[in-house]
């Protein structure tokens, strides 16, 4: 996976295999809609998905979601990047930790 370290958040879901040494191109089968969720306090997820799934000309979706409304995110970023990944996680925490006590 990736150096990432989130002592609040508890990993409840992971289907994180991407080889970050390589393009999305060839790994087509992680690219998945569900990908990382993390739990928080308060009701709080941390969500990681592909869109559309399956299909490397889509995106990553990050979302913060409080009480299950995932039609009203608190906190969503858009990024196509292996690379990003952690950064975004890392600026989503911040999010999570200054906004959802």
């Amino acid at each position: 996976m990736f150096d990432l370290y989130i002592p609040e958040g508890k990993v409840i879901y992971n289907e994180f295999d991407f080889d970050l040494s390589k393009s999305i191109e060839g790994q087509e089968k992680c690219l998945l809609e569900d990908i990382l969720q993390i739990s928080f306090q308060n009701n709080v997820l941390l969500d990681l998905g592909w869109y559309p799934e399956l299909y490397s000309r889509g995106r990553f979706v990050l979302q913060v979601i409080k009480d299950y409304d995932w039609e009203k995110a608190l906190y969503k970023i858009e990024f196509k990047e292996l690379s990003l990944i952690s950064e975004n996680i890392k600026k989503a925490t911040n999010f999570i930790r200054l906004n959802c006590k």
